[in-house]
C-alpha cells in the first residue's frame, strides 16, 4: 500500500480579501418570561464538535506548551442530555466546525484534515485521483472572492487551473477552468520529444467564460 505521495503543486491562484463593513446594532434584553423559557430549553444553541486535544510542555528553546486540535473523521457517539438522547444527523458530523472559506489559513487547515484521514493508496494512479478530489474542495468559483475596492484587480478570483505531479512516474496532470477533464503530460517523453528546444504546451481554456459541453451519453435499447 502506498501512501498519498502525489505532490501538490498549486491549490489555486492568490486568494483576494474583501473588507465589509458590518452595522452594529444592540438587541433588546429579553424580559423574564422569555428568559425563563431559554432557560428550560435544554438543547438551545447545543452544538456538539468530536476535538481531540493534546498538550505538549517544554517545547523549543523558551520550555513553551504546544497545543494541538485534532478533528476526527470518525462517526460522532449520540449525546445525551437529560431524557432526551440526540443522534449525529449523519456521516461527516466529526468534521464539524472546519473552516469552509477561501482564505489560505482556512484552506491549508482543510487539507490537512483530508490527508490525515485519507486512506491507503494502492498505486500512484489511484493517489493522484484522490488528490484531484481533495482539490475539488479547494475550487473558487467566480463571485465567491471580490477584490478590494479601489484595487487594480476588477474581476473576483477564481480557480483558473490545477495542477498535481507524480512525482514516481514524472507524470503532470493538470485540468483547468474551461476543461475539467484531467490532462496528463509524461515529462520524461516531452523532454526526449522537446530535445534542445524549448517547447510550450497549451493548457486549455482558462478564462471564467469558458467552459467544455458536457459528453452526450447515448442511451441504447
Amino acid at each position: 500500500m502506498l501512501p498519498l505521495t502525489a505532490f501538490l503543486v498549486a491549490l489555486s491562484h492568490a486568494v483576494a480579501f474583501a473588507a465589509d463593513t458590518v452595522p452594529v446594532t444592540t438587541a433588546p434584553a429579553p424580559d423574564a418570561a422569555a428568559l425563563a423559557v431559554m432557560l428550560q430549553n435544554p438543547v438551545a444553541d447545543l452544538v456538539s464538535m468530536q476535538f481531540e486535544n493534546n498538550f505538549d510542555f517544554g517545547v523549543g528553546l523558551n520550555s513553551g506548551t504546544l497545543y494541538l486540535l485534532n478533528m476526527t473523521a470518525a462517526y460522532p457517539a449520540n449525546q445525551k442530555i437529560g431524557n432526551l438522547e440526540l443522534s449525529p444527523f449523519g456521516m461527516g458530523g466529526g468534521s464539524v466546525g472546519l473552516p469552509g472559506d477561501f482564505t489560505p489559513p482556512s484552506r491549508f487547515v482543510r487539507m490537512a484534515f483530508y490527508l490525515q484521514n485519507a486512506l491507503p493508496q494502492k498505486t500512484t494512479g489511484e493517489a493522484v485521483g484522490t488528490i484531484f478530489h481533495f482539490l475539488n474542495n479547494f475550487d473558487i468559483p467566480p463571485g465567491a472572492a471580490m477584490p478590494p475596492a479601489g484595487n487594480s484587480e476588477k474581476f473576483p478570483n477564481y480557480t483558473s487551473w490545477t495542477v498535481v505531479s507524480d512525482l514516481a512516474k514524472n507524470h503532470y496532470h493538470f485540468k483547468t477552468y474551461g476543461n475539467p477533464n484531467v490532462r496528463v503530460i509524461d515529462l520524461a517523453q516531452a523532454l526526449q520529444a522537446a530535445g534542445d528546444k524549448v517547447v510550450t504546451v497549451e493548457m486549455g481554456p482558462q478564462d471564467h467564460e469558458s467552459f467544455t459541453p458536457s459528453e452526450v451519453v447515448t442511451v441504447k435499447p
